[in-house]
Order: structure tokens, then C-alpha cells, then sequence
């Protein structure tokens, strides 16, 4: 049983993220894995609800659900898996999962290391300002890493930042997947 919990609905045909996690929730359903999505903001709009029902997972959305704490009080307990995607969703939702599905392991999907792209920012604008809220969200997210059980990165080169900077965290690289087009 797998959970997964990601900022907003999938919109395959609009952003390479949404892409990707639908490519990974269909991979689980091939091995016979029971997926359940919510999108954090518990929003509901087709074709893209119909597309991932059509797909085997079961979607939650408002008004069937309430809020993520309550979906994990009432069923947190049926899950062995349950994937945070984005920084600000695990941040919002990691300590509730740890709670109400003790059993399952926590999957943090970074979809990419916000603090390494907010420290070159800082890095090329040079303020004070920018590279203090860089530090802080640095140490937001190493915390998350330190929480999770699994954090999934997409390039080889946040894995190796990671392996200095959380040696105990299990990091993988998960990368986009992409069909081949015919032809090209």
C-alpha cells in the first residue's frame, strides 16, 4: 500500500514532474502495488482525476477528505509506504505520517534540492539577506533528509552533495523517465 502525497494534481501534459510521478505510480500499480493519491491542496479536476483512476489508483480530493491529517488519522495505519513530494509537503506533513502510519516508511521526494538552487542565487546576487534564508532552508531540508527513510534526488550530483552533508541518509537518484518517440 502506497500513499502519495504531492503539492498539487497531476498534470502530465503540463509539467515534467507531474509526468514523472505518474510514470512512477504506474510502474507500482505494474507490480502490484495498491497507490493511493492525494494532492495537498485535496483538489479535483478531470480529465486528470479520471486519467489516474483509469490507471488503478484510487484518488482522494475534497469533499471525500477534509485534510491530510485527517486521511492519515483515519487510514495512516494501511499504508507501508508513504511518499512526501516537495520540500514543503514533507515539511507540512513528515511529523503527521510519523504519527498516524508509524509502520510505513517515509519516501521524501526532493524533486530537486531547493536550498542548492536558492545558495547559487545568493552565490550570484551576494546579499546577506539572500544567502541567510539560504542557510535556513538548507537546514530545513537536511532535517527532512534526516527524517525520512529514503530521499530521492534527481541528479547524481545532489546525491554525492547529500552523502557529504546527511553520510546517515539513504539517498537515491531518480531521474526523469521519458518515452522514446518513434521515428525522431
Amino acid at each position: 500500500r502506497l500513499l502519495v502525497v504531492d503539492a498539487c494534481l497531476l498534470r502530465p501534459d503540463q509539467d515534467s514532474g507531474s509526468l514523472l510521478m505518474q510514470e512512477l505510480l504506474e510502474i507500482a500499480t505494474s507490480l502490484r502495488c495498491k497507490v493511493t493519491f492525494v494532492a495537498d491542496n485535496l483538489e479535483h479536476q478531470q480529465p486528470y482525476v479520471r486519467s489516474l483512476q483509469d490507471r488503478g489508483i484510487e484518488v482522494l480530493f475534497h469533499p471525500y477528505i477534509r485534510s491530510i491529517a485527517d486521511l492519515l488519522m483515519k487510514r495512516g495505519h494501511e499504508f507501508d509506504v508513504v511518499m512526501l513530494s516537495r520540500h514543503y509537503v514533507a515539511a507540512q506533513h513528515l511529523d503527521t505520517v510519523r504519527r498516524y502510519a508509524p509502520k510505513a516508511r517515509v519516501v521524501f521526494d526532493t524533486v530537486d534540492l531547493h536550498f542548492l538552487r536558492a545558495e547559487r542565487l545568493a552565490e550570484l546576487e551576494g546579499g546577506v539577506t539572500a544567502k541567510a534564508a539560504a542557510r535556513s532552508k538548507r537546514e530545513e531540508e537536511l532535517a527532512l533528509i534526516r527524517k525520512s527513510d529514503v530521499t530521492l534526488v534527481v541528479s547524481p550530483i545532489e546525491e554525492t552533495l547529500l552523502a557529504e552533508l546527511a553520510p546517515q541518509a539513504s539517498v537515491l537518484v531518480l531521474s526523469n523517465i521519458h518515452d522514446t518517440m518513434p521515428g525522431g
